[in-house]
């Protein structure tokens, strides 16, 4: 795989030897390039085969250049990956003041379509930014700590199985269309 995006990398430095690009808002060890990401991004069009965005798109304000962006410097076929908290369409529940916005298994429909006509959500874009490889809420079983005491620690770590449990985290594969 070619270049890689590690898109507000903060503590999480990925290594250059597998070709990341590390950036964040701030300056810090490890980050190679600071920016805004809610401008436009400082990278030439089709350069990245991947972008990575974990905890990163809730403290956005600017959604829409934030994945015309993604889409204009992946490469065709090229994959955003997203990891964001979870929160149940309709109320927002995060205590964080930096976060301004939810995110639920819906909440990147807008992306996935283009501005056919058929839609009350005008957008700049004719054809679908994306295409939705996968979605997956991660769900930690709400009685990890008391079974952890039980069981050992390794079951405070584990994830359940699919609707069981409490939603923590969304991720989203995306690719770009060719």
């Amino acid at each position: 795989m070619g270049k890689k995006l590690n898109l507000g990398a903060a503590k999480d430095i990925r290594s250059h030897a597998d070709q990341w690009v590390n950036t964040d808002v701030n300056r810090g060890p490890g980050i190679d390039l600071c920016f805004d990401a809610n401008v436009k991004w400082p990278f030439p069009s089709d350069y990245f085969e991947l972008v990575y965005a974990s905890h990163v798109l809730e403290h956005l304000w600017n959604l829409n250049l934030v994945m015309k962006e993604a889409h204009r410097v992946l490469k065709p076929n090229g994959i955003f990956e997203i990891k964001v908290p979870y929160g149940p369409r309709g109320t927002f529940c995060n205590d964080d003041p930096n976060h301004v916005r939810e995110f639920c298994e819906t909440s990147l429909s807008y992306y996935l379509r283009g501005n056919n006509g058929n839609t009350t959500l005008e957008c700049d874009w004719e054809a679908p930014l994306f295409k939705l490889e996968s979605c997956e809420v991660i769900r930690i079983f709400w009685q990890r700590e008391r079974l952890g005491k039980i069981l050992g620690k390794w079951i405070e770590q584990r994830y359940t199985r699919p609707r069981i449990g409490i939603p923590v985290e969304i991720h989203f594969i995306l690719r770009r269309p060719p």
